[in-house]
């Protein structure tokens, strides 16, 4: 599987040259840095959703189509807080005893 960063920079890229604009046309037309673009569309950066609205926006694209296919890494794992892990079960009925 295609890593997530790679594939929105190969977007990105492509959108962009389809639309014949250069990065500096596109940092300056979604106010996100060239630096920051090229990065992006090298797959060197991880964007922001915010981040990824303002591009999408000057490539007049939806963010849903430029992520659609997409899925996590399955490497990637969060984790349940401490106390979330050792919390009874909501349904657990509590049992008192009766001296």
């Amino acid at each position: 599987m295609a890593d997530f960063r790679q594939v929105i920079g190969e977007r990105i890229k492509g959108l962009r040259e389809k639309k014949g604009l250069a990065i500096v046309a596109l940092a300056k037309a979604s106010g996100v840095s060239g630096t920051y673009l090229t990065l992006l569309e090298k797959g060197e950066a991880n964007p922001s959703v915010g981040k990824l609205l303002d591009i999408c926006g000057a490539l007049d694209c939806s963010v849903k189509g430029m992520v659609s296919g997409l899925s996590v890494d399955s490497s990637v794992k969060t984790k349940a807080p401490a106390e979330a892990e050792e919390a009874p079960p909501a349904s657990a009925p509590e049992t008192a005893s009766v001296a």
